[in-house]
């Protein structure tokens, strides 16, 4: 299937989400992929040696280093979130100069700063943008949620 495809980029995109060395190598075969495709998904796969070996041996850059963003701004931002649309809070924390967040349930993970104020985690292809005091949009799999801060009496 994936040799008749002239989606390249999509086939790779699909391989490397489906977390499957076996996939990625067929895709890589079936067609080069673009250089943008390559090393979006070099990104996306740090956390699997062999996935992100395959994505290097066939031409895939190192992902940019993040921007540095002053630690009061990424205190500004820490606190729970909430949104009417999911039924879950977002926990934003920082650590190391890295701005951290956690959703009810799922483990910690820290995101790369795009600019002070937008954020993602590319292996989940999850976008946090601050926006006015209190308030973040998350953007994820086509969807778009406006989170605002949870503000706890004192």
């Amino acid at each position: 299937m994936l040799a008749k495809s002239a989606a390249h980029d999509q086939n790779l995109e699909v391989a490397v989400g489906l977390r499957n060395a076996e996939l990625v190598a067929a895709a890589i075969a079936a067609g080069k992929p673009s250089q943008k495709a390559l090393d979006a998904a070099f990104e996306r796969a740090q956390s699997d040696s062999a996935i992100a070996s395959l994505l290097k041996e066939a031409g895939a850059h190192p992902p940019a280093p993040g921007v540095a963003v002053d630690a009061k701004v990424l205190e500004s931002y820490a606190g729970a979130y909430r949104t009417e649309a999911l039924p879950i809070a977002i926990r934003i924390g920082h650590k190391d100069g890295k701005l951290t967040a956690r959703a009810d349930g799922q483990p910690e993970f820290t995101t790369k700063a795009k600019s002070e104020k937008l954020f993602e985690f590319a292996p989940a292809r999850i976008e946090l943008e601050f926006g006015e005091a209190g308030a973040f949009t998350l953007r994820q799999g086509g969807g778009t949620f406006a989170f605002r801060k949870v503000v706890t009496p004192q």
